[in-house]
């Protein structure tokens, strides 16, 4: 098999075998919460939009 020279091994990536930085880290954490944040927006925008919908499609009948 041909190694190319130019490539790093494994052992000399920093994020391999739990070596990964702090930095890193938090970064991840700080795009998976706003991720949820950015869902939890649009599923509470989306229900409001329903329940205005359903309000709008009620047929009042007079007695």
């Amino acid at each position: 098999m041909i190694e190319n020279k130019d490539e790093p091994s494994l052992e000399k990536i920093d994020d391999y075998d739990g070596k990964e930085s702090c930095e890193k880290k938090r970064n991840v954490r700080l795009v998976i919460a706003f991720l949820l944040l950015f869902g939890l927006v649009l599923y509470f925008m989306q229900g409001s939009n329903y329940e205005s919908e359903e309000s709008s499609n009620k047929i009042e009948t007079k007695k």
